[in-house]
């Protein structure tokens, strides 16, 4: 909602980094959490392929001090279900915050 309202419409964010030579997934996951400094518990992992296969625009979004990893995923206005169903199926499971994630307060 933040960005409707500051006009770059519907988005979400990601985080997006390349694996260095002969680096697997895991490793790239822990580093793109570490760097983010991603609070939540269970991040969740895709490809740029399986996104732009599916329509959505991704764009490079920094602006407001976020990571160089940082992006934003584009959905057409107005949002449909099936747009949300499309994004969601470009997902793996949820697996575990390899950097733990912030402990949140009760």
């Amino acid at each position: 909602m933040d960005a409707v309202i500051d006009g770059d419409g519907p988005v979400l964010s990601v985080y997006v980094q390349a694996p260095g030579p002969d680096e697997p997934i895991d490793a790239v996951v822990h580093r793109l959490c570490a760097e983010a400094d991603l609070p939540h518990g269970k991040v969740q992992v895709s490809f740029v392929e399986r996104l732009t296969e599916q329509g959505f625009r991704i764009t490079h979004e920094v602006s407001d001090g976020e990571v160089w990893s940082h992006h934003h995923v584009h959905f057409d206005e107005p949002v449909t279900e099936s747009q949300v169903q499309r994004f969601i199926n470009c997902f793996d499971e949820p697996i575990a915050n390899p950097t733990g994630g912030k402990r949140r307060l009760r």
